[in-house]
């Protein structure tokens, strides 16, 4: 997933706007592809900034590659134009701001319920208490139904979004790189240089001097997950289907081996790794 978004530079004199790509590496730490400096931010200047990046980025343009932004038309606009097989959704923090202005900070609070649905019939029933809990909850829920579902819905997204729902890895990006953003736009290029040739080599002798199979990230999780595991009990009911309960049966998760790993959860399928319940199955079961 690329997250592709825009600042504005800090030089009074010079005025710019500085344009990111950024991933999430498997440490989960935030990785800039590309930055470029532009005077404007329009379709054309988002065109030649997505060109560029195609150019340099292989297999970019891939049905398989996720992108998230805000909605400025601009954006929207190039990215149709330069991504056309790619599948393209909105930043949920940005559409979360546009109904704090409109609605109010608690309608944009629970609209993270909206969010997080993991099917169609949570997402509605999300929505219906969004309607009835809050004076303007029908105009609320009227403005979210004309968005197109498939773009910031947990349950409907085509593609795994990792766990993130925005674009605020640029907007953290941002915040590493405000410290430069009051130079002029030769020196601003080479400190940006600099910095992100000081975080690749960091990172390059880390994971060079690491003996483990997973990331440090992905270590600490399944650390996490064994140290909960006596709190889950595996019910199988066939060889590629498990019933996992816990807090004594009051939650359950169904999870699924075939035709791919799932869990009702919902984790497997958006992280592409195993959740809890999962292992909790694998950990009880030798055939696993």
């Amino acid at each position: 997933m690329v997250a592709l978004d825009v600042c504005h530079t800090k030089n009074k004199k010079y005025p710019t706007l500085l344009f990111l790509a950024t991933i999430v590496d498997g440490n989960n730490q935030i990785l800039v592809l590309a930055y470029g400096i532009a005077l404007v931010e329009d379709r054309d200047t988002w065109c030649w900034f997505i060109s560029n990046l195609k150019q340099c980025i292989h297999g970019l343009a891939s049905p398989n590659v996720l992108i998230v932004s805000d909605r400025q038309k601009g954006l929207i606009d190039a990215v149709a134009e330069e991504l056309p097989a790619n599948e393209h959704i909105h930043c949920t923090f940005h559409l979360q701001m546009n109904l704090r202005r409109h609605f109010g900070a608690q309608v944009s609070k629970n609209f993270q319920r909206v969010i997080y649905a993991t099917t169609k019939e949570k997402y509605e029933e999300a929505l219906t208490i969004l309607e009835e809990q809050y004076t303007n909850g029908k105009e609320a829920a009227e403005y979210i139904r004309a968005i197109d579902v498939g773009k910031y819905a947990r349950y409907a997204l085509k593609l795994p979004r990792y766990g993130r729902v925005t674009s605020n890895a640029v907007e953290c990006m941002n915040g590493a790189f405000l410290k430069f953003q009051m130079y002029a736009v030769r020196r601003l290029i080479f400190e940006l240089w600099t910095y992100m040739m000081r975080c690749f080599y960091e990172r390059r002798t880390e994971a060079q001097g690491s003996v483990e199979l997973l990331t440090a990230y992905a270590k600490e999780r399944l650390d996490d997950f064994e140290a909960e595991y006596g709190r889950f009990v595996t019910c199988h009911s066939d060889v590629n289907t498990a019933l996992v309960q816990c807090n004594g049966g009051a939650e359950q998760f169904l999870v699924n081996r075939q035709p791919r790993l799932s869990c009702s959860c919902f984790e497997p399928q958006e992280m592409q790794w195993p959740c809890i319940h999962v292992l909790s199955w694998c950990w009880t079961d030798t055939n696993s």
